[in-house]
């Protein structure tokens, strides 16, 4: 209720100073209370309040636009981050449900900094430094949690400061995209799920890389079966990347969860590596001039058969297939009908003849 009597007010910086305070002293009363439920609730309600008002900056302005207060509103956000990750080191792990409080916490606190942060970035150029040194920070903080003896800190402070390091440079080489945030998001609770033998942070991991899966194929792939584009290699990057998380999650789950893997676990795993090779074909499909992609899609299905018989993998190999048949129907009903040449040798020839050669190879 005092964060929504905020929200509904008019909101300036001033108002927002009176959220810190608010957020600050919130802190203290929890800790003195032990009111832990209340601090998941409350952490939404900061990190709303200052993302709505920087919608109505936005608004005002007609659109994403330097504003004057960015200097206030980045100090203020990273004030709220410190807010609560004080709190989240002053209390104890005593049992199983302070534990899933605390966890809620963290990853809410991140989950909120980050987004609100991004939403409100004005230079892609910064936001590579600013994942690593936020990385950084959160790695410098994990001995914290190992010497006030708390495990679960030491492993949550360790596991996302890892995952935003890793995440830094494809999100610079992708052009700063939204979908490697989230991508970062997914990876971390799923991590923190297995280091934690937590189910329901993994059950929300693999929620929030389907809603990621729904949303690239809606907001990034669908608009260009309409309309015909030159290629893109920013987004090819970022769709690789893609593709490299949701391969390491399809193989390494099973393996590392061993018997704390439930059926969520093992469906989303499979899943996965129908995912994946979506997404490093769609890679191929935006980067590639359009008269290679079924020659590059028939080489890597040649990869991806040769890999799942060495590694003995029935569902790597099905991908494989599917991709040979995609790579077949690419080559057959488009580089059949075109003919540009390439310093004198027709490309049909060549990407044909080079696809029927990959195919024989692969069914030896």
């Amino acid at each position: 209720l005092a964060f929504t009597s905020v929200a509904v007010s008019q909101m300036t910086v001033g108002t927002l100073l009176a959220s810190a305070a608010l957020a600050a002293s919130l802190v203290v009363v929890l800790w003195r209370r032990r009111w832990y439920a209340i601090e998941p609730f409350a952490i939404v309600a900061c990190y709303a309040v200052h993302w709505l008002w920087l919608r109505q900056v936005f608004e005002a302005l007609g659109g994403h636009k330097p504003f004057p207060e960015f200097p206030a509103s980045a100090a203020l956000l990273t004030f709220y981050w410190a807010v609560w990750m004080a709190s989240f080191f002053l209390r104890e792990e005593r049992d199983a449900a302070t534990q899933r409080l605390l966890t809620a916490s963290f990853l809410l606190n991140a989950a909120g900094y980050l987004a609100v942060l991004h939403y409100q970035s004005l230079y892609p150029h910064l936001r590579f430094w600013f994942l690593l040194g936020t990385g950084a920070t959160y790695l410098a903080l994990s001995p914290l949690g190992k010497r006030l003896g708390r495990r679960l800190a030491f492993v949550l402070t360790s596991t996302f400061g890892a995952v935003l390091l890793a995440a830094a440079i494809p999100y610079r080489y992708s052009g700063a995209r939204l979908e490697i945030v989230w991508l970062v998001q997914a990876e971390a609770f799923l991590v923190v799920g297995w280091r934690l033998a937590e189910s329901h942070l993994r059950k929300l991991g693999w929620a929030a890389a389907g809603a990621l899966t729904i949303y690239v194929t809606l907001h990034d792939l669908s608009p260009r079966l309409d309309q015909w584009k030159p290629p893109d290699i920013a987004m090819g990057l970022m769709l690789l990347t893609l593709a490299a998380g949701f391969y390491l999650n399809a193989r390494l789950a099973p393996r590392l969860l061993r018997e704390q893997a439930v059926e969520t676990d093992t469906a989303s795993a499979t899943a996965s590596y129908a995912a994946a090779t979506g997404w490093l074909l769609a890679a191929v499909w935006l980067a590639v001039p359009h008269v290679w992609v079924g020659l590059v899609w028939a080489a890597l299905a040649l990869a991806l058969g040769e890999i799942g018989r060495r590694w003995n993998d029935a569902m790597l190999r099905g991908c494989a297939h599917g991709a040979a048949l995609l790579a077949a129907l690419r080559l057959l009903t488009i580089n059949l009908q075109i003919a540009p040449e390439l310093y004198g040798i027709s490309t049909r020839a060549l990407t044909v003849g080079a696809g029927v050669a990959l195919f024989y190879l692969a069914s030896r």
